[in-house]
């Protein structure tokens, strides 16, 4: 049998591979596991923030001081929406970063529940 790895444990040696030691991140829910991974790899590592735009614009200025890029890692639903200013501030002067955001767990969708099938 071969050697198991979390998604979360994948998540972060995938962003070391590409050159990021600093993520910055606003936690939640959503994203709570990959944030307990940065206890298990100690090559990366993180800043929380108090917004999840202050995070975008960190990684934007980090990227931007060089010699490696940046990523942020927020929350489902307006913890990614609020990502936004900073994403187009970051594609517009052609600043890489890169952006992970939480998913709901499949039993959370409306429509894995008959009573809010239905639901928007």
């Amino acid at each position: 049998m071969k050697n198991k790895i979390q998604v979360s444990d994948y998540i972060l040696s995938f962003l070391q591979k590409k050159g990021v030691k600093d993520v910055f991140l606003m936690n939640g829910g959503a994203i709570a596991f990959v944030v307990d991974a940065f206890s298990r790899n100690k090559k990366i590592k993180y800043t929380c923030v108090a917004h999840e735009q202050s995070a975008t614009m960190m990684a934007d200025a980090y990227s931007r001081l060089g010699p490696n890029f940046s990523a942020t890692m927020v929350t489902s639903g307006p913890g990614t929406t609020n990502l936004i200013t900073g994403i187009a501030c970051s594609w517009f002067d052609s600043i890489p970063t890169m952006h992970i955001c939480g998913q709901l767990n499949t039993n959370e969708l409306s429509s894995f529940h008959k009573s809010t099938k239905y639901v928007r």
